[in-house]
């Protein structure tokens, strides 16, 4: 490899694991052509569906404007390609490969000034987050620039920046940037703070704008700059790609359910409907339409992730898919383990695990994780994942009040949860409970699928909480309609 151009040599990895070499090594001859074929039967009948009305418009911008056929074709042909090619791309070059790839796609679907302002933003906070500043400084000009950007955006710094003037910079950058920056800036302040990286730069950009941009800015999602960098061939490359094209194709297959089979029902009893007709309803069928929301809810998030997800291990890096059977937990400790895993895993790194070091002491256990939760959900989940997102993308706090309303109740019951478990930790409480049962298997399966009926019922509340308060009922109406359903 001596006889490599310099510029060439510096874009290999050195410092690849063994792992990753060793997984690199499975490419059979017959990987690429499959690859090509299962890649452009998936590809191929997702630019169908959108371009036929059969799903919405998935691209950056206004979704509920007709899809540009042209334009998602153009783009999954050159990503096609690029993955197609990547097949015998060796792994020390793989990730530069991906920024590649990312540079010549993302164009297609982002006006260049656009995406050159992005670059700009997302260049000038990596210098500050390797810089020479303390890391009290750093965080002050992170918030300082996102502050500075809303304010733009909603107005404030008029007639020195004419308001909504950046809007589509404004969508994209603070998707794909916001929750990516505050990440970024966490870990390398904390897990990577003495860890030398001889590709920053590189692997700051891949993270920033490593992956697709078609898809609906709601779904971009605040994956670990550490995870990232873990994960690339966790496995077999064969194995990766294959569950890639899987993964792909179960999103598209939940988009569909969510736009043909799911939408049957909302449109004689959605949002607006609620509110004439909820209280003539049987008590069975609001039950039924409790759970029917639900699973709608998860259908929109688990399609738009997949696709993503999925494009992403087709490049090699084996992320998990973020949702993992969340229907079948048996508490709300496990459903969150199982539900919007990166979105968990981003307010557990920075909420939830600093407020519960700084207030265990202090406040005791029970309330130290009570706080956490509460914080955890109502600031991380609620203001940073949800309310400001929305505040940006509708240029009004839209959805606030339901949003928060959601996010509070979620944070108090993870609490009770967790205060629960600990009461049953103690002078082994759950080993005594488990043994009024656990010596029938009958008894062991009516109380598990008890308690997985009881998480779902639980979460389906919640979320017709949300449901029935954007639809415009009061909290009081709301809760006695479910009232009425589970008593």
């Amino acid at each position: 490899m001596t006889d490599l151009p310099k510029a060439l040599r510096r874009l290999r990895d050195d410092d690849l694991p063994e792992a990753a070499l060793s997984h690199d090594a499975d490419r059979p001859w017959w990987g690429a052509p499959a690859l090509a074929l299962a890649t452009a039967i998936v590809f191929y009948a997702l630019w169908r569906l959108v371009g036929d009305n059969a799903l919405p418009n998935l691209m950056p911008g206004d979704f509920n404007r007709p899809a540009d056929s042209m334009q998602l074709g153009w783009y999954l042909g050159l990503t096609w390609a690029f993955i197609v090619a990547g097949w015998w791309v060796p792994a020390s070059y793989k990730r530069s490969y991906v920024l590649l790839s990312s540079v010549v796609t993302v164009p297609v679907l982002i006006p260049w000034p656009a995406l050159a302002a992005m670059l700009v933003v997302a260049v000038g906070l990596f210098f500050v987050v390797t810089g020479p500043l303390s890391n009290k400084a750093k965080w002050i000009v992170l918030v300082g620039w996102w502050t500075l950007f809303f304010l733009a955006w909603r107005g404030n710094l008029a007639p020195a920046i004419v308001p909504r003037q950046l809007g589509f910079f404004a969508q994209l950058g603070f998707f794909a940037l916001f929750l990516k920056s505050i990440y970024h800036l966490f870990e390398k302040t904390t897990l990577l703070a003495d860890k030398p990286e001889p590709h920053a730069l590189r692997n700051y950009l891949l993270y920033m704008f490593g992956g697709p941009f078609f898809l609906n800015p709601f779904h971009i999602k605040p994956i670990g700059y550490a995870y990232l960098d873990q994960q690339f061939l966790a496995r077999p490359r064969t194995k990766v790609m294959r569950d890639g094209i899987i993964l792909f194709a179960q999103g598209v297959g939940y988009l569909l359910l969510h736009a043909h089979v799911f939408s049957l029902w909302h449109d004689w009893r959605g949002n607006e409907a609620i509110q004439h007709v909820a209280a003539q309803l049987p008590w069975w069928h609001l039950l039924l339409f409790m759970h029917y929301n639900f699973v709608k809810i998860f259908l929109i998030l688990a399609g738009n992730v997949y696709l993503i997800i999925g494009i992403w291990r087709l490049f090699g890096f084996d992320l998990k898919a973020d949702f993992y059977f969340p229907f079948f937990a048996k508490n709300l400790l496990e459903h969150w383990r199982r539900w919007n895993i990166y979105n968990r895993d981003f307010v557990v790194a920075t909420i939830f695990n600093p407020v519960l070091l700084k207030t265990g002491r202090a406040i005791g256990k029970y309330w130290a994780y009570m706080l956490a939760c509460i914080l955890c959900f109502f600031l991380g989940l609620g203001v940073l994942v949800h309310l400001i997102p929305t505040t940006f993308y509708w240029g009004t706090p839209h959805f606030a009040y339901p949003i928060m309303v959601r996010s509070g109740l979620l944070g108090v019951l993870t609490g009770l949860n967790i205060w629960l478990d600990l009461y049953l930790a103690r002078k082994g409480r759950k080993k005594k409970l488990r043994n009024l049962y656990e010596h029938s298997r009958v008894l062991t399966w009516l109380v598990r699928l008890g308690k997985i009926y009881f998480t779902f019922l639980l979460m389906s509340c919640i979320y017709m909480i949300q449901q029935g308060l954007t639809s415009g009922l009061k909290l009081t109406a709301v809760l006695r309609l479910i009232l009425e359903v589970v008593m």
